[in-house]
């Protein structure tokens, strides 16, 4: 279990159940809309249990290597029958990966039961909240820093420049849900990240990436700052993220207000297992 895991199973002051379900809520509404829209994903919904079939292998190389097509976001009142016996309706081929997201109070009962169905605990993350209020908003704005949202084609094509992991789609453009914001510094394209707004007044913060030579420079505060502001005009009251392991140690987040909301256990059935 790494450090993320220890420190965020305790709910924080300020984050009552009724919060902590919405924002579980709205990161899974987040996500599965993020992957049908850009990713082609298939999404299907079994009780508590949101089931994501990639169409391509997704990698995850760190801090623990695998690649999966399936992938589920399970929330509270899900059986680990009901897992095995949806990756048993579901995989194609029963001998490739599938990871399941555990958005639970108390996942380890259910790593436990599903040891027998080759599941196992590969590492947890933090789900992190923040309220988004207009006494919470900051209107600062470092010299230096522009932040746009990628709202044309050339932008688009602009966010390019930090790779094709975090390029943005011409799929953001005009939608309602998804809204990508570049960051300029001296005219150079330095930072990206995406904002998924839902129906549960919660808005992910996703895909947030600053190119290494500018971080502590204060592109990340600014770029929240903007997204805040947007989250807040559409209607939403508070943002989540799911902080790398990096970010989570230098407390980049913790310093802008984000406080620990959930743990998400995630665990894998490996691709060598037999039934």
């Amino acid at each position: 279990m790494n450090v993320a895991a220890r420190n965020s199973r305790p709910s924080p002051p300020g984050f009552g159940p009724a919060t902590v379900q919405a924002c579980v809520r709205g990161f899974v509404s987040a996500v599965e809309y993020h992957f049908s829209w850009q990713g082609d994903a298939k999404i299907r919904h079994f009780g508590s249990v949101t089931t994501l079939e990639h169409r391509d292998e997704i990698e995850h190389p760190w801090p623990r290597a695998f690649r999966f097509k399936l992938e589920l976001l399970v929330e509270e009142g899900a059986t680990a029958a009901e897992i095995s016996n949806l990756y048993r309706h579901l995989a194609c081929d029963p001998h490739v990966e599938c990871v399941a997201n555990l958005l639970v109070s108390d996942p380890d009962a259910l790593v436990e039961d599903l040891k027998s169905s080759g599941f196992t605990r590969a590492f947890d993350k933090a789900l992190m909240a923040r309220c988004i209020g207009v006494s919470e908003l900051s209107s600062e704005r470092p010299e230096r820093i522009d932040v746009r949202k990628v709202d044309t084609p050339a932008l688009v094509a602009q966010t390019a420049r930090l790779g094709q992991e975090y390029r943005s789609h011409n799929a953001v453009l005009g939608d309602r849900q998804l809204h990508d914001f570049v960051v300029f510094r001296d005219q150079a394209v330095v930072a990206t990240a995406q904002l998924v707004t839902t129906n549960y007044g919660v808005a992910y913060v996703s895909r947030m990436f600053t190119a290494p030579e500018h971080r502590q420079t204060g592109c990340c505060r600014a770029l929240l700052n903007i997204m805040h502001a947007e989250a807040r005009a559409l209607g939403m009251t508070h943002s989540v993220l799911v902080p790398s392991r990096m970010a989570w140690e230098l407390g980049v987040y913790q310093q802008l207000g984000y406080r620990n909301c959930n743990t998400i256990a995630l665990i894998v059935r490996e691709r060598s297992w037999r039934s």
